[in-house]
């Protein structure tokens, strides 16, 4: 027992009038800001940036390559595709096509600049882990689909 009979298990009160907290209710709110921080780490995980190297697994990824068989030297550009399918404009010979773990990336490459004259497409990926290489000689433009 301590002092004026209370047990040590009670609850001891910080603060003063109505802005007083318990042990109990501090600890609560450490937990929820605790919790609260950890569901944004795991969130930024789930909404990462493309590292631009096809590593990133469970994440869409395009990455774009100026040599066949996606070279890691090579690398020229990449980005997170999204079921909009725009036409993105640059030069290529091999894309790392990467889909998550839930839902797939479907490439489709073509040899001039506005995505019209199709060279090949890259079909259905999902749940690649580093991606799947395709080479598309002479690449100049694609459109590339995630989760449609």
């Amino acid at each position: 027992m301590t002092p004026a009979g209370l047990a040590v298990n009670q609850l001891v009160t910080f603060g003063h009038g109505a802005a007083a907290k318990t042990e109990s209710s501090i600890n609560n709110d450490m937990q929820f800001i605790v919790s609260l921080v950890a569901f944004s780490y795991a969130s930024l995980a789930l909404a990462g940036a493309c590292t631009g190297n096809g590593d990133s697994f469970s994440q869409e990824c395009v990455t774009l390559y100026n040599g066949e068989n996606c070279p890691s030297n090579g690398v020229e550009a990449s980005y997170k595709p999204t079921c909009a399918g725009n036409c993105y404009v640059y030069g290529f010979n091999s894309l790392n096509v990467q889909g998550s773990y839930f839902y797939g990336t479907n490439c489709h490459a073509y040899s001039d600049s506005n995505c019209q004259n199709e060279i090949g497409s890259s079909g259905n990926i999902v749940g690649a882990g580093a991606g799947k290489c395709f080479n598309f000689q002479g690449g100049q433009s694609m459109k590339c689909y995630y989760n449609c």
